[in-house]
């Protein structure tokens, strides 16, 4: 993981996140529409800020072989 460039959740995990998250109908209210959406997007957003933030913590561990 040291020398990948990738940071967050990849494509694929971003899909299977929202997969999972669909699992549940969603309302046909316009109003618990929106909402739905909101929560779902910014469910999304929390869980790459999560992985990005892991991938920088992993960069910045200087206990592993190749880090300072």
């Amino acid at each position: 993981m040291a020398h990948d460039t990738h940071f967050g959740l990849s494509r694929r995990e971003l899909e299977e996140q929202l997969r999972w998250l669909l699992v549940k109908p969603l309302p046909k209210e316009p109003e618990k529409l929106v909402e739905a959406i909101g929560h779902i997007v910014t469910t999304l957003i929390s869980k790459n800020n999560e992985a990005i933030a892991r991938c920088i913590a992993d960069r910045e561990r200087t206990d592993m072989p190749g880090h300072s």
